[in-house]
């Protein structure tokens, strides 16, 4: 399980005042995973060609090979393209629903009563409020798309696979969780280091700033 359903509610409480560029997204990324898959589409074409050249069955075509192999160059050129804008819109999103965040830490705050702040260590809030709601934008704008777009890609890979070979894309299903089991077990470890690296800056934060008002005070 990638996400717990408490979680997924709460990222797209946070993501639906911009469905509409989210869905964007989700198009420019369905379409990309398909341009990129043209190649080796465009490649069985010029190889099924040059075949039937050798064996006799057809006369060679020179225009139909530079059209397949401008479309080997054309295919992932417009999907690059298609990336930079999906960044762009992604990289808005997350910096409005970072802001989004940080409002609603700051109300929340406010409402919170004074022995919260005397019992609270003292570089969490600061932690909160800098590196958490920080690195929850990053998770927007990296995380939450790259997962995205593994799953298209997957899933188009398979149908290309069936398509050009069910054997090989048989073959490719079942050495898959081979590599998917080890992959799982380093992110769960990355997890773990990540949650440690944010208590040890909130930490570092709160040294910081009591350092830093020891000197105004002096």
């Amino acid at each position: 399980v990638l996400f717990r359903s408490a979680t997924l509610k709460r990222i797209y409480s946070y993501l639906r005042p911009y469905r509409r560029q989210m869905s964007l997204v989700f198009l420019a990324v369905a379409i990309g995973a398909c341009l990129d898959l043209l190649p080796p589409l465009f490649v069985k074409a010029v190889v099924d060609h040059l075949g039937k050249v050798a064996s006799g069955q057809s006369a060679g075509d020179l225009p139909w090979l530079w059209l397949l192999c401008g479309g080997m160059v054309v295919g992932p050129l417009l999907a690059n393209l298609l990336n930079v804008g999906q960044k762009y819109l992604t990289t808005g999103v997350s910096e409005r629903v970072t802001a989004d965040i940080r409002l609603q830490l700051f109300e929340h705050l406010h409402r919170l009563s004074a022995g919260y702040f005397i019992t609270a260590r003292p570089g969490e809030i600061l932690s909160c409020v800098l590196n958490d709601i920080q690195g929850v934008g990053s998770v927007l704008s990296s995380t939450l798309v790259s997962i995205l777009d593994n799953l298209i890609g997957f899933f188009a890979t398979a149908v290309l696979l069936v398509y050009l070979d069910w054997r090989l894309a048989l073959l490719s299903l079942v050495l898959l969780p081979f590599f998917a089991l080890p992959t799982r077990q380093m992110g769960q470890i990355k997890k773990k280091l990540r949650r440690q690296a944010q208590a040890k800056l909130a930490e570092l934060t709160g040294i910081l700033r009591d350092r830093k008002s020891t000197r105004l005070n002096s």
